[in-house]
């Protein structure tokens, strides 16, 4: 592949993914450091109750009197590990099922294939709705089966 073709030279060249790419990191550096640079009682309950933003308080505070930044930081590291951890699992998930479409071969293909292609097949809300009725029935007939 010649550099004038290569992906991470277009990346370059593209201003605005240059930009996504920059805030994208911005916001997970500060999700991740961000409350370790804040005042350790910024998570305490407080009586200072919806107080507005002001030098101590960024984003003003909530309720019981919490620092909304650091609340804020801390939900946007949760966020951040919960959209990694999904996409952990969908790797290992991912390699695991081509590994044994690999090895096994032939017909466990081809049983994987048409599971894939009946899956893409259905419309993920009525197949959520599906669901959800299958699990509201079960829970219905469920003391009716076991007497």
């Amino acid at each position: 592949m010649t550099s004038s073709r290569s992906p991470w030279r277009r990346l370059q060249r593209n201003p605005a993914a240059v930009l996504s790419i920059v805030i994208l990191i911005l916001v997970a550096f500060s999700a991740i450091f961000g409350p370790t640079f804040m005042p350790r009682d910024s998570g305490d309950v407080t009586r200072e109750s919806f107080l507005p933003p002001s030098e101590a308080h960024f984003f003003g505070t909530d309720l019981n009197g919490r620092d909304l930044l650091f609340r804020v930081l801390i939900g946007a590291r949760i966020s951040l590990l919960v959209g990694l951890a999904g996409a952990f699992i969908s790797f290992v998930v991912g390699i695991v099922y081509g590994m044994i479409a690999g090895y096994a071969g032939g017909r466990a293909d081809s049983i994987q294939a048409g599971v894939r292609a009946a899956e893409s097949a259905v419309d993920s809300g009525r197949a959520a709705a599906a669901l959800e009725h299958f699990v509201a029935m079960t829970h219905a007939l469920a003391p009716r089966m076991a007497a």
